[in-house]
């Protein structure tokens, strides 16, 4: 199977930007979208209620933002994302809602420079599985935990692999169902697809103990639906 590159991954989100920027339906393929975003937020905001810097990595349409400014209103807000279109988009929704500074940056996760004891909290919404090798998570989780200030928070929805083939079978099983039951069951062959070319999720037990290796405490699972998964970890 030959991955889809950096390029064609901001290509191809560049054109949905129409897609990811509806609170309500823009990420009605995953399941418990709408509890996810509540749950994260919640969570971030219990644990850092004084949180005054988040950045949202892969914001998409910057939805986990705006969700996250509904409890914590005058953050300042650093958007990042690999698309230009969507970074656009999601900066002019977020201005409108916070009287704190909004700053983008452009690139992927790998290879951006973020600044260290900067943020309270860091939130993640279905990005990254788009990671490939070990290598690649092992830099992002240590950057992301160099960028928090002590007790800062990182939370991430996303998908997530599971170990046992017979078991990960199930799991898609489950989510087809899903699919059918909210008028998406002619999605089936386009998910799939582009799980198969742009997807390269970990599993819990790979995630947890990378976020301990780094540095986190208290790494745990907040909620998880089939391989729809909320985890994360905070700073020490």
């Amino acid at each position: 199977m030959k991955f889809s590159t950096i390029d064609e991954l901001r290509e191809r989100f560049d054109k949905e930007v129409e897609r990811f920027s509806n609170i309500e339906t823009g990420h009605q393929a995953a399941m418990d979208s709408l509890e996810i975003m509540d749950i994260i937020t919640d969570a971030a905001k219990r644990l850092c209620p004084k949180a005054t810097d988040m950045m949202d990595m892969g914001c998409g349409g910057g939805n986990y933002t705006l969700k996250m400014l509904e409890k914590l209103p005058y953050l300042n807000c650093t958007l990042m994302d690999l698309s230009p279109n969507m970074l656009i988009n999601a900066e002019k929704r977020v201005k409108s809602f916070t009287d704190g500074y909004v700053r983008t940056i452009q690139g992927d996760f790998v290879s951006v420079m973020l600044p260290e004891n900067k943020f309270d909290i860091v939130l993640s919404g279905s990005a990254l599985h788009h990671l490939r090798e070990s290598r690649e998570w092992k830099i992002v989780f240590d950057k992301i935990y160099r960028s928090l200030k002590p007790g800062g928070c990182f939370w991430v929805s996303d998908v997530v692999r599971q170990e046992n083939g017979i078991v990960q079978d199930i799991m898609w099983e489950k989510w087809f169902r899903y699919l059918d039951g909210i008028g998406m069951d002619i999605a089936h062959d386009y998910f799939r697809a582009h799980a198969e070319k742009e997807d390269t999720p970990r599993s819990i037990p790979f995630l947890l103990n990378l976020l301990t290796e780094v540095g986190f405490k208290d790494a745990d699972i907040l909620h998880k639906n089939s391989f729809f998964t909320i985890y994360g970890g905070i700073k020490k």
